[in-house]
């Protein structure tokens, strides 16, 4: 169903990470606190507020687990479905109740009815259009997105 998923270009420098750092001796620049050096209280409020409402990592963690196992739930349905069903009762007519006006301890000796029941069942879905392949697709690319949003939402606490 549809052409396959081709992710956009991106043109980012190679070097951008190399002008932040430029003329710092390893462990002078300090990441945690990275906004300080622009001596901006406005900015400094922002961060601070941005870490006060952020989610925690166990909330990030969560939903990732969450969109981990509905990736896993789609993925199980390219595969066969069986279902077996079995079932025992074991039943016996009282002596002492009436059929027909008379108990039926009068018309003989009454037997326990075992009763054994069982089924199998099975089918599978043949993926010809491609939903169930596109389906695996998207649900990878929740789960993938939901990492991303975890470590951005994380970000800024893990300070």
């Amino acid at each position: 169903m549809g052409p396959d998923y081709i992710p956009p270009k991106i043109n980012v420098p190679d070097d951008w990470a190399v002008e932040f750092s430029k003329g710092n001796k390893e462990g002078q620049v300090n990441l945690r606190e990275w906004w300080l050096l622009f001596n901006d209280p406005i900015l400094s409020k922002l961060i601070e507020r941005a870490d006060r409402g952020n989610l925690d990592l166990r909330a990030a963690v969560s939903r990732i687990d969450e969109a981990r196992a509905q990736w896993g739930v789609v993925r199980g349905s390219q595969f066969p479905k069986v279902k077996i069903d079995a079932s025992y009762t074991r039943s016996r007519q009282s002596a002492d109740s009436s059929f027909g006006g008379k108990t039926l301890g009068d018309f003989g000796s009454v037997k326990d009815v075992n009763t054994h029941k069982a089924a199998l069942s099975a089918g599978w879905e043949i993926d010809v259009f491609g939903r169930v392949g596109r389906a695996i697709e998207s649900s990878h690319a929740s789960w993938q997105a939901s990492v991303e949003d975890g470590l951005l939402e994380t970000d800024v606490s893990i300070r």
